[in-house]
């Protein structure tokens, strides 16, 4: 895994703007709409990232699914400054 900074000097600066990393791009980001879609629930937001990841990397993710999904990151932060950093990897 590369480092985060690597990584986004390697992305096309309009990548948002074009939702390249949101769709179909090599590094794809949200595909469910993220944790404000959901309403964002206190407490349920994490759980909500990791069936999403888990999904994903199952193949299970519907019309979300990104295909060939291997690999995928989950960041939350808390409240009282709760930090989670979970990588998740399918064999």
């Amino acid at each position: 895994m590369k480092g985060w900074d690597s990584l986004q000097r390697e992305l096309p600066r309009n990548s948002l703007k074009t939702a390249t990393i949101l769709t179909g791009g090599r590094v794809v980001t949200n595909p469910s709409g993220g944790l404000l879609s959901k309403g964002h629930p206190l407490g349920a937001t994490g759980l909500a990232q990791c069936a999403e990841l888990v999904w994903q990397l199952r193949g299970q993710a519907g019309v979300r699914q990104v295909e060939g999904a291997r690999v995928a990151l989950q960041h939350n932060i808390g409240l009282g400054g709760a930090v989670v950093v979970t990588m998740y990897r399918k064999d």
